[in-house]
């Protein structure tokens, strides 16, 4: 029936109109999606209806890939990993530690090449008065 309503109500709407639409179904607003999550109706439908909570799950996680378009390549490969983790344990609480650790894992990464960089730069910064200073 919806469906069926958005058919007629497209078939109503002057195609530059249209266009628009699409084109903003296409690329939403990157932060639009997080003003519609409410905690408690989402906690309600998944313990009343899992399968919809997953499909709503889901069409937030690929809106905010979407929202992306230059990092959607990234974004989908952190997704695959993220469900990959989370296929492996049938326990909700394994699934959002195993998930918490990639968080981890990967903050930590950073910090480590973020220590290296910082580590370049102050021996640039050591070596350059001394290159000055011979010639």
């Amino acid at each position: 029936m919806a469906a069926d309503l958005r058919l007629v109500k497209t078939s109503c709407v002057p195609d530059r109109q249209r266009e628009a639409e699409q084109a903003s179904e296409v690329a939403p607003d990157p932060h639009a999606f997080q003003d519609s999550i409410d905690f408690d109706s989402a906690m309600a439908l998944a313990a009343t209806d899992p399968v919809a909570f997953d499909a709503w799950r889901q069409e937030l996680i690929e809106g905010a890939i979407q929202s992306f378009p230059e990092k959607q390549r990234q974004l989908r490969g952190l997704q695959f990993r993220i469900d990959m983790t989370c296929l492996r344990s049938p326990v909700a609480l394994k699934r959002v530690l195993s998930v918490s650790e990639l968080m981890w894992d990967a903050f930590i990464q950073l910090q480590q090449e973020l220590d290296e960089l910082v580590d370049r730069l102050q021996q640039r910064r050591t070596l350059t008065p001394s290159l000055t200073a011979s010639r």
